[in-house]
């Protein structure tokens, strides 16, 4: 069984101000005006049984062999960034690379690690965030969970975020972003897992966001590892465990297999999901279907650390022997070699394709995908989903040509509107896979690239 804890919580508009010269610069020239808010919650919670049952077995096929490292004259050049303190997470948004230390957060600008200073408008507040906990790529910022609070980026400087209070004692490890039309945050926690969404409020009200927490009967809490939203439904690793949990059924599914341990998760091209363990990857292709990828020769399995989607190329993962990359349906290949880790390893990507790793006191940043395009990448998925329909007029669809680009920045806000509160594709099409959604969502976000 499983139980639901929820707290209701309502954003409220505190401040506006008019001038905010300090936190111009080069991410943000035309800032003008910034909106503070701040999260009230009441102390309101219900609680709700959630069945689980165990699945039937799923289908496993394995597939052995070491991983083929490049010659190192075809390798990719790696940029070598020393931090101060440990990395421990790392996220992006458009240039923008934030990378999170056992010290403070640091932006990476001119092949060089600065600390990012938290503005504050008194001498009370702290000037930075602190040893980092998560780091998470939002719409339109990067929101941070430290030591000092919870704070997003605003250009090159951080301000206290609007999900303060609403996280205030919740243990924070790490952040995922639902593919989701309004903001829905995922998070694994030292007590179970969490659940942060906001709707859209009627004209004149305030909007509300509800704090879940989410707790499988079971299994420990504190063995949360990874957490995966996919729409309804979210995946959950406690330790080698992996359950699916049905949000709106409010359901929930032991999947019976031995995973090895798992360390991180994230839903690649097609709706693929790769996983890593200490048992090498796993790929999910389906409801009942896996690849297992040992990376190793003979019956030994190559550990997997962690793993990261870059849109324009697929999921790279990190090994005690490098780098590789993923994609749904073909064998993993190696990409570039490491240095042997002397800490447990972190994974992050910005916009324009840098993927980062971060291992103990140094990151290391490669160019390997590129800025999500028009043309390459989201006509393509337009075309698959929405045209077969808005060609015809099927299902009372209005003709539109969504692969033309000036009609597609047109509608963008509507597109994703509707696809993330799965108004479309309508009922009985093929839905958009979580991937393509967040491809769609970050080129929008990213400025409409052609």
């Amino acid at each position: 069984m499983a139980a639901l804890r929820q707290i209701r919580c309502a954003v409220l508009p505190m401040l506006a101000l008019a001038d905010t010269a300090p936190l111009r610069n080069r991410w943000l020239p035309w800032a003008s005006a910034l909106a503070i808010m701040a999260v009230a919650c009441s102390d309101a919670e219900t609680q709700q049984a959630v069945p689980v049952e165990t699945s039937d077995p799923v289908s496993v096929e394995v597939v052995a062999g070491a991983l083929e490292m490049p010659p190192p004259e075809s390798e990719p050049d790696k940029t070598e960034l020393d931090s101060q303190g440990y990395v421990v997470a790392l996220g992006g948004h458009g240039s923008l690379t934030v990378v999170g230390t056992t010290v403070t957060s640091n932006a990476v600008v001119d092949s060089a690690l600065e600390p990012l200073e938290v503005w504050v408008d008194d001498s009370t507040g702290p000037t930075q965030t602190g040893r980092v906990k998560a780091v998470l790529r939002r719409s339109d910022n990067v929101l941070i969970v430290a030591e000092n609070g919870v704070f997003h980026t605003l250009g090159a400087q951080l301000v206290s975020s609007p999900v303060s209070d609403a996280l205030a004692g919740v243990d924070v490890r790490s952040m995922v972003l639902a593919p989701t039309a309004h903001e829905e945050i995922w998070m694994t926690a030292s007590d179970g897992a969490y659940q942060l969404s906001y709707g859209v409020a009627a004209e004149g009200e305030t909007p509300v966001g509800e704090l879940h927490k989410w707790t499988l009967d079971g299994t420990d809490a504190a063995s949360l590892t990874s957490i995966l939203p996919l729409g309804d439904l979210v995946l959950l690793a406690y330790g080698g465990a992996l359950y699916e949990l049905e949000v709106g059924a409010a359901t929930a599914v032991l999947i019976d297999h031995d995973f090895g341990l798992i360390h991180d998760m994230t839903a690649g091209p097609g709706g693929v999901v790769h996983i890593a363990t200490s048992q090498g990857l796993y790929e999910r292709t389906g409801a009942t279907d896996y690849m297992h990828y040992t990376l190793a020769d003979g019956e030994g399995y190559e550990p997997v650390e962690a793993v990261v989607l870059e849109p324009t190329q697929g999921t790279f993962a990190v090994t005690t022997a490098g780098m590789l990359l993923a994609r749904g349906g073909q064998a993993p290949e190696g990409v570039v070699t490491l240095p042997t880790p002397e800490a447990p390893r972190v994974l992050g990507a910005n916009d324009i394709g840098m993927v980062w790793v971060g291992d103990s006191e140094k990151v290391y940043g490669m160019l390997l995908g590129a800025p999500i395009s028009f043309a390459e990448d989201v006509a393509p998925l337009l075309e698959t989903y929405c045209m077969s329909c808005h060609t015809t007029g099927t299902d009372n669809a209005p003709l539109v040509n969504f692969v033309d680009y000036a009609t597609a920045v047109e509608y963008a806000n509507a597109i994703l509107q509707r696809v993330g509160t799965g108004q479309m594709p309508p009922f009985g099409n093929d839905p958009v896979p979580a991937d393509a959604f967040e491809t769609i969502k970050r080129w929008h976000e990213g400025g409409d690239n052609p």
